[in-house]
C-alpha cells in the first residue's frame, strides 16, 4: 500500500513537472501585421496586406493582395521586397505585354521543339514550395556536413558526369551507345548538335533575362510568381529572334522601363555576368577569408544561393572581415535548403557588421548547432538572429540551454520582437537583448559601366 502511494505520488509529481514545463513554453502566434511592419507599408497604390500574419518558423507570413493575384511573403524582409517589385509586376502584366509573351513562347516552342518546352516548363525548378521559416537552424543536429564535403570532395559532380548531365561530358555518355528510340528519348538525351544548340539557347536566355531584370530593377532569379514566368518569357523572346525581341521591347515601352529605374540593392555583377563568370568573381573575392577549395566549390554550386544571394553572402563576409571561422560559415551555408534560410545567414553577417562596425574586423565566427555565433576582439559573444518573432518554444529552450554558449558576456541581436516569456527566460540566463533592429540592407551599389574586376586580396 505504501509503495503504491509512493508510486502514485511520484507519477503525480512527474505529471505536474511536465505540465509546468509545457506551460512555460509558447506556440508561435498569429499577430497583427501592424505590430510587425510600419502601417504605411500595409496599403499602397494597387495593393494591400492582410491585417494578420502567422508566425511560422520564427518568420511572419504575410498575404499581399494585388489586382493581378495574391502573393505570400514569408518574412518582413520578403514583404518589403515583394512590394518593391510591384512596379515590375504592373509593367509585365500590361495587356500588350501579355499578348507578346504568349506569341513569343509559341514561336520559341515551335522552333526548339519538345526539348525547349521541357526547359521552359521547369527552368531550374525556380518556383518551389514556400519555405517554413528558419526553424531548422535551431535544431540540435550534429554538424557533419562540412566534414562530408571535405572528405567526399566532388562526388556529386562526378555523379552528374556518370549519369549524363546535359552540361558535362557531352561527348561521352550523352552521345554514345544509344539504345532507346527517338520517340522515347528525354530532352537531355538528344543528339550532340541539338544538345549544344539547346545549351546555347539557355545561355542566351539567361543573358536576356538578366538584361530585362536590370531594366526592371529586380533580381533576375526572383521567385515572385507574378514576375517569374513573364521574365522567363522575356528571355525566350530575345532568344527567338530579332522580330520577337522587338515585340518584347515595344510591349513594355521605354517610358515604363525608364520610370522603374534599377535597384541599387543589387550588385551589377549579378546582372552582367554569366554563371561561371560570377562564380569566378565571387571565388576571388571571398577566398582570402575562405581558402578551403572544396567548401568553396560546393558553396558556389549550392542551389539555395542564387546569383544574388551568393554575391550578397560574399560581400557580407568581406564587410565583416572575420579573422577566423569562414569554414564554419560555408558549412552553415551548405545546410541552407531554401531562399529564406540563405537570407537568414546573409542577414546574420549584416547584423554583426551593422552592430559592431569597424570593431567587427578580427572577430571569429563559430558554429552553434546549425547556425553561427561571433566572438568579437574583446571576447564578447554575439548571436545574430534575423527573425521576425522569437517565441519561447521547446526548440528555443534547447537551443539557448546549449552548454557551448555559456559565458559571462553574451548579446542577442534580433531584427524582430522578443516575446515577454522569451525576454524573462533569456535575461535569467544572462543574455543582453537588442531587439527590433532593422533588417540590414545591402550597400547601395553604384552602377558601373563594366563588370567588376576580380579582386584577389582584401584591399
Amino acid at each position: 500500500m505504501v509503495v503504491r502511494m509512493v508510486l502514485a505520488g511520484a507519477l503525480a509529481a512527474g505529471l505536474g513537472s511536465n505540465a509546468a514545463a509545457a506551460a512555460s513554453h509558447e506556440r508561435e502566434p498569429v499577430l497583427a501585421a501592424v505590430d510587425l511592419v510600419a502601417p504605411s507599408l500595409l496599403n499602397g497604390p494597387g495593393y494591400s496586406v492582410s491585417p494578420q500574419a502567422r508566425v511560422v518558423g520564427y518568420q511572419a507570413r504575410f498575404v499581399l493582395r494585388t489586382e493581378y493575384g495574391e502573393i505570400e511573403a514569408e518574412s518582413v524582409e520578403m514583404l518589403a521586397i515583394r512590394i518593391a517589385e510591384l512596379p515590375a509586376v504592373e509593367a509585365l502584366h500590361q495587356a500588350r505585354a501579355s499578348t507578346v509573351f504568349g506569341r513569343a513562347m509559341t514561336d520559341a516552342l515551335r522552333t526548339h521543339g519538345d526539348a525547349l518546352e521541357q526547359v521552359a516548363r521547369n527552368p531550374l525548378q525556380t518556383l518551389a514550395d514556400l519555405p517554413q521559416g528558419v526553424a531548422r537552424y535551431f535544431n540540435g543536429r550534429l554538424r557533419r556536413i562540412g566534414e562530408r564535403a571535405t572528405k567526399l570532395g566532388d562526388r556529386a559532380a562526378r555523379s552528374l558526369k556518370e549519369d549524363g548531365s546535359p552540361y558535362d561530358a557531352v561527348d561521352g555518355a550523352m552521345s554514345a551507345g544509344r539504345t532507346t528510340s527517338h520517340t522515347d528519348r528525354a530532352w537531355h538525351d538528344k543528339p550532340r548538335r541539338e544538345l549544344l544548340n539547346l545549351t546555347r539557347s539557355e545561355l542566351d536566355h539567361g543573358r536576356a533575362r538578366r538584361v530585362w531584370a536590370q531594366r526592371l530593377g529586380i533580381d533576375p532569379d526572383t521567385r515572385n510568381p507574378l514576375i517569374h514566368p513573364r521574365l522567363e518569357a522575356l528571355g525566350w523572346v530575345a532568344v527567338g529572334g530579332d522580330q520577337s525581341a522587338g515585340w518584347g521591347i515595344a510591349a513594355l515601352g521605354a517610358g515604363v522601363v525608364d520610370a522603374l529605374g534599377t535597384s541599387r540593392q543589387i550588385h551589377d555583377a549579378v546582372w552582367q555576368l554569366d554563371g561561371p563568370e560570377l562564380r569566378a568573381r565571387n571565388r576571388a573575392r571571398i577566398s582570402p577569408w575562405c581558402p578551403d577549395e572544396t567548401l568553396l566549390r560546393r558553396f558556389l554550386q549550392h542551389k539555395a544561393f542564387n546569383a544574388r544571394l551568393q554575391t550578397d553572402l560574399v560581400e557580407a563576409t568581406r564587410a565583416l572581415a572575420p579573422e577566423a571561422g569562414c569554414d564554419a560559415l560555408l558549412e552553415t551555408a551548405l545546410m541552407a535548403a531554401t531562399e529564406a534560410e540563405a537570407r537568414f545567414l546573409i542577414n546574420a553577417l549584416r547584423l554583426l557588421h551593422h552592430h559592431l562596425g569597424a570593431q567587427a574586423a578580427g572577430g571569429r565566427l563559430r558554429p552553434l548547432g546549425a547556425t553561427l555565433v561571433f566572438h568579437d576582439r574583446d571576447g564578447e559573444l554575439l548571436l545574430p538572429l534575423a527573425i521576425d518573432y522569437l517565441a519561447w518554444t521547446p526548440q528555443m529552450q534547447r537551443f539557448f540551454d546549449h552548454p557551448s554558449i555559456a559565458g559571462p558576456r553574451r548579446t542577442l541581436l534580433v531584427t524582430g520582437s522578443i516575446s515577454l516569456r522569451s525576454q524573462r527566460e533569456l535575461t535569467a540566463r544572462g543574455w543582453s537583448l537588442v531587439p527590433n533592429l532593422p533588417y540590414p540592407r545591402a550597400p547601395d551599389y553604384a552602377p558601373s559601366p563594366a563588370a567588376p574586376q576580380l579582386a584577389s586580396n582584401r584591399h
